[in-house]
């Protein structure tokens, strides 16, 4: 929905800020968590399976950089960030009012330096929910798989450290916005800067 539409039908609105160390703090808790869970599950997983055959679907493709496989695993860590932003911005575009050229830009994130896909328009919490977390679903389990079928290869593991680093970032902003919709009940929310800055949006109320 446009931020002027909503002010035009009296929506009310109401900044949050929150707190930027504890915003590390539970980014970092949840960088920690989802690690040790997942490598843990990894190496389960390849001990059931243990005696079965490993394979790498992308090890023709490092053959091809024989002599040059760091630079292969950069441009597949680069790839599988590229999927996750356009994830994002193929299921950002779906609920925008706006044009895609005037609504949705993909940025470096002030002050993190992590790359961001920004709207300027405000979505319904289930509308936002779906933004950030089909694209964590989705790579997620396309780089756990790579780990698991290539035998907790060393590559993709440390692809998916990075990438799961990556990730909590946006699932700190879910958690907030749940956080935010139980306590205040808004029927949008507008993410202006990330987690550090939200706009939220509530129905005004009838007499």
């Amino acid at each position: 929905m446009i931020k002027y539409n909503l002010r035009q039908q009296d929506f009310q609105m109401r900044d949050k800020e929150p707190n930027k160390d504890l915003v590390a703090l539970v980014w970092i808790i949840f960088t920690a968590v989802i690690i040790a869970g997942t490598f843990y599950a990894i190496f389960a997983l390849r001990r059931m399976l243990i005696g079965g055959d490993s394979t790498d679907p992308l090890q023709k493709f490092f053959d091809f950089f024989e002599g040059t496989e760091g630079f292969a695993y950069f441009i597949v860590l680069v790839a599988l960030l590229l999927l996750y932003m356009l994830l994002k911005f193929i299921i950002t575009l779906l609920f925008c009012h706006a044009t895609a050229a005037s609504s949705i830009h993909m940025k470096i994130l002030e002050g993190t330096a992590m790359p961001v896909c920004f709207c300027r328009e405000a979505f319904k919490v289930w509308q936002t929910l779906l933004m950030y977390c089909v694209p964590v679903i989705l790579v997620y389990s396309l780089i756990f798989y790579l780990c698991v079928i290539s035998g907790a290869s060393p590559v993709y593991m440390i692809i998916l450290f990075f990438m799961i680093f990556y990730m909590a970032y946006d699932l700190t902003l879910v958690l907030y916005v749940l956080f935010y919709k139980l306590i205040y009940r808004m029927d949008y929310i507008a993410i202006d800067h990330h987690v550090y800055y939200l706009t939220l949006y509530k129905k005004p109320t009838m007499i």
